[in-house]
């Protein structure tokens, strides 16, 4: 059994990991919310989880993990947002 940790540094729990889904595999539920970097060698980067309640949904962008707490809005990061914003 792997060790427990809490989301952190693009990293997911173990308990939100186990549901999360690949963008682009249709359906609900939870989404990993990727970026392509180009100047980091075409690599996609995660920044968030998206939320839909159904498939036609586009989403809603979640701040905090629902199930560790931890803060896991980092789109924020990327986008340059301040503390407040």
């Amino acid at each position: 059994m792997k060790e427990y940790h809490k989301c952190g540094n693009g990293v997911f729990c173990n308990t939100l990991d186990k549901r999360i889904k690949y963008p682009g595999s249709g359906g609900y539920g939870l989404f990993s919310f990727l970026v392509l970097r180009y100047d980091e060698g075409m690599m996609e980067r995660c920044i968030g989880v998206i939320y839909k309640e159904t498939a036609k949904d586009r989403g809603i962008a979640l701040n905090y993990c629902p199930f560790c707490g931890e803060k896991i809005d980092w789109f924020r990061e990327e986008e340059g947002y301040e503390k407040g914003d």
